[in-house]
């Protein structure tokens, strides 16, 4: 079991930045065949919002607990703009993780 602690709400995967995003850490999990533990670095606040396709890939046991409200967005941009001076659209496909734990578990 090891523990990755995210440090960023960008939504990158980049080994050099000396971050670690969400991404980056189910990356790392799905490479573990022990249960993964993903916390987020205290006083990190505010949205990740997806890239393109709007998926996260989760094919290992990964516990996930929040430390502060963050929520993951995987709504598209285009859904994002207002249109005609109405509010943007919402869809399912987000999530909030607000001090709270959820867990994965690969088949």
């Amino acid at each position: 079991m090891s523990d990755l602690i995210v440090t960023t709400l960008q939504d990158v995967v980049d080994a050099g930045d000396g971050e670690l995003s969400l991404r980056e850490a189910l990356v790392i999990a799905n490479g573990d065949a022990d249960t993964t533990t993903i916390t987020f670095a205290a006083g990190l606040i505010g949205a990740i919002h997806l890239g393109a396709d709007g998926s996260l890939m989760i094919t290992q046991s990964v516990a996930i607990d929040g430390n502060g409200p963050i929520a993951v967005d995987a709504m598209p941009m285009a859904m994002r703009t207002p249109r005609r001076g109405r509010p943007p659209r919402r869809s399912a496909s987000s999530a909030a993780v607000t001090a709270s734990r959820c867990r994965a578990r690969s088949p």
